[in-house]
C-alpha cells in the first residue's frame, strides 16, 4: 500500500500536494535549506529515497545514480550514470543476483540495463511498440530461466502485467526483450513479488498467478 505525503500551504490553510511513491510507510522527511526540494525516506517495505520538486509537486528529474558505501570514512559516494542523449523519467529499478546489472523501467515503457561497476547504460532492452507498456512501467521483477537467460516481469498502474524474456543473440551486442505473455487483473497493482514457483501480486484483493 502506498504511503501518503501531504504538503500544506500554512498561510493559505489549504493542501497543496499529496505525494505517493513509498510502499508501506515514510520514516523521514527533510526540506532543503531553500525549501525547493523535499527528501523522503521509505520504511523497511520500501528502502527508497525520493527527492521531490516542491514547485512542481513531482519527483525531481535527474540521471540515475549509483551510491557506493565508503566504510572507512563512513560516507556515501554518488556516481552519475552516463546515459548520453537518452532522457527518461525512471520509475523503478532492480539489481540482478550477481550485482552486475541494474534494470530500470521508465514512464515511456523502456527497460535498460546499467553496468553497476562502470556506471553506464550497458544496453537497451528493445521492446516492439505493440508490446510496450504504453502507460509506463511502475515495477520490475527478475527471475532466472537458465544459463544467461532471465525473465523480466513489468507492470503498470492500470493492472497490466507483461512477462519479457532477455534474449542474447550471438551476432548482436544488444540483448533483445521478447514478449512471453501479458495479462491484466482487476484493480491497480501495488505490490509485485517473485516466488520460487511463480509470482504473486497485490491489488485491492490478493492474487496468486
Amino acid at each position: 500500500m502506498l504511503a501518503d505525503i501531504v504538503m500544506h500551504d500554512y498561510e493559505a490553510r489549504k493542501m497543496l500536494y499529496n505525494f505517493h511513491k513509498h510502499n508501506g510507510n515514510v520514516q523521514e522527511i527533510s526540506f532543503s535549506h531553500t525549501e525547493q526540494y523535499i527528501v523522503t525516506l521509505g520504511g523497511f517495505d520500501d528502502f527508497v529515497v525520493v527527492v521531490w520538486n516542491v514547485a512542481e509537486g513531482k519527483p525531481s528529474k535527474s540521471n540515475p545514480r549509483i551510491w557506493d558505501i565508503d566504510y572507512k570514512n563512513i560516507i556515501l559516494v554518488s556516481n552519475e550514470i552516463v546515459q548520453g542523449h537518452m532522457r527518461r523519467i525512471w520509475t523503478t529499478a532492480i539489481i540482478d543476483n550477481d550485482d552486475k546489472y541494474a534494470y530500470l523501467g521508465s514512464t515511456t515503457g523502456d527497460i535498460v540495463a546499467i553496468d553497476i561497476q562502470n556506471y553506464y547504460i550497458k544496453h537497451i532492452g528493445l521492446v516492439k511498440d505493440k508490446d510496450k507498456l504504453q502507460a509506463g512501467i511502475s515495477q520490475i521483477e527478475l527471475f532466472n530461466l537458465g544459463d544467461k537467460l532471465a525473465a523480466v516481469v513489468a507492470e503498470i498502474v492500470n493492472g497490466e502485467i507483461v512477462l519479457y524474456k532477455v534474449n542474447y543473440p550471438s551476432n548482436e551486442k544488444i540483448p533483445q526483450l521478447g514478449t512471453l505473455g501479458r495479462t491484466a487483473v482487476l484493480g491497480k497493482i501495488t505490490i509485485l513479488k517473485i516466488q520460487p514457483l511463480g509470482y504473486g501480486l497485490a491489488t485491492k484483493c490478493m492474487w496468486w498467478l
